[in-house]
């Protein structure tokens, strides 16, 4: 259940950046 909002959330924040915020505390690599 961590890979599947992970994915979601970077593809948004990779392409929108709207969800950086949200991508960036779930995949912060």
């Amino acid at each position: 259940m961590r890979l599947v909002p992970y994915s979601i959330h970077a593809a948004h924040g990779h392409t929108g950046g709207r969800n950086k915020g949200h991508w960036a505390h779930d995949g912060r690599r």
